[in-house]
């Protein structure tokens, strides 16, 4: 483009309608050799109250490697505009420039301190990842978790999660405020080594350490940072089969919900989750069944004792022990007699659970069943006339309809 044409499309910038504004921006993207005077121009347009300018300003300006260092600082120096949509613009116009000094990402930083929403979103989306940010930076970022705002206390977080260049000192120190004080700083410390894989065993028993804790969400923190990982060693794994006996209720259902789904539990940590089936808290015999549910490897006492949370008194007990069971191709004789035994109990509750979990097997050793026979087969029409349900036994023989 001609400097005449280049300097009438720079002079629509300071328009006094918006969208002519826009069009003058939206025309300036292509061009590579664009002056300094015009790039300052499309900057001052992060300003504008026109969401649109802006938005185009932005996209003019980003990933542009030409922006001189005058241009890279006005842009800057709005990250403190008092304006909350300038201070976006500014941060967002920025991101992912690997050319940035130190002081510009120290201001960027500072925004993760910032009272709106949108514009922390901004600082955290531009600093995650990157790969230059100074150790100073990081600490500063950690020290954060310390906040009084719990927003700040989530930025510095989502920022610092999943770094892979922290260095060791810095991670002791976000470890170390697992025993803070504060809930708040004690959970954001949980969260921001989750999904870590190269924590020292010490790390990791001070998170389990946690599943103690008083305060609900830093148990519920620490149950996710523990759960399904592959790298916990077997003092760690034994001190939290440990507090499956714990006085406290809250701490034995976070110890089940950390130890659930694991594949490398000894049958020892399983007859002890399978022993809170009978505690007195219904929370807690539910957090059992949920812990076994879906395993291959229970054995046949384990099997039994869910059985007999058929007839436990809470409802919701009752629907797990059902669903943990139905379906289930390796159920025992013994147990599957244990099931049948229950078509025949007061509670009609009890009686509606064990056919529930009879009727999703496979295949069903009726001779081995006769003893009940009876109940069985009325249970299993009245199944049948109230959900049009065909059965037929494992050598497909017709049975009710």
């Amino acid at each position: 483009l001609a400097d005449t044409v280049l300097q009438g499309i720079a002079a629509r910038l300071e328009h006094k309608d918006w969208y002519v504004q826009q069009a003058a921006i939206e025309a300036l993207q292509g061009p590579a050799d664009l002056p300094d005077q015009v790039l300052e121009g499309i900057a001052a347009r992060l300003e504008d109250e026109d969401r649109d300018v802006r938005q185009a300003a932005i996209k003019t300006l980003k990933g542009r490697a030409d922006l001189p260092e005058k241009v890279l600082e006005g842009i800057a120096a709005r990250f403190e505009h008092k304006d909350r949509d300038v201070r976006e613009a500014a941060i967002k116009t920025l991101q992912g420039r690997a050319d940035l000094p130190e002081k510009m990402l120290e201001g960027m930083a500072a925004r993760l301190e910032d009272k709106d929403g949108y514009v922390r979103q901004a600082a955290i989306k531009t600093l995650q990842g990157r790969a230059d940010l100074p150790e100073k930076m990081l600490e500063g970022m950690a020290a954060r978790f310390e906040h009084k705002d719990r927003y700040v206390r989530q930025a510095a977080i989502k920022t610092l999660q999943g770094r892979a260049d922290l260095p060791e000192k810095m991670l002791e120190g976000i470890a170390a405020r697992f025993e803070h004080k504060d809930r708040d700083v004690r959970q954001a410390a949980i969260k921001a080594l989750q999904g870590r894989a190269d924590l020292p065993e010490k790390m990791l028993e001070g998170m389990a350490a946690r599943l103690e804790d008083e305060d609900e969400d830093v148990r519920q923190a620490a149950i996710e940072a523990l759960q399904g990982r592959a790298d916990l060693p077997e003092k760690v794994l034994e001190g939290m089969a440990a507090r499956l006996e714990h006085k406290d209720w809250h701490v034995q259902q976070a110890a089940m919900e950390a130890l659930q789904g694991r594949a490398d539990l000894p049958e020892k940590m399983l007859e002890g989750m399978a022993a809170r089936l009978e505690d007195k808290d219904e929370d807690v015999r539910w957090a059992a069944i949920k812990a076994l549910r879906g395993r291959a490897d229970l054995p046949d006492q384990v099997l039994e004792g869910i059985a007999a949370r058929l007839e436990d008194e809470d409802w919701v007990v009752r629907q797990r022990a059902i669903k943990t069971l139905q379906g289930r191709a390796d159920l025992p004789e013994k147990v599957l007699e244990s099931i049948a035994a229950r078509l025949e109990h007061k509670d009609w509750h009890v009686r509606q659970a064990a056919i529930e979990t009879l009727i999703s097997q496979a295949a069903l050793p009726l001779d081995d069943l006769s003893l009940y026979a009876k109940p069985l087969y009325k249970a299993l029409l009245q199944k049948s006339f109230e959900q049009h349900l065909y059965w037929y036994d494992s050598g497909n023989s017709f049975i009710g309809v």
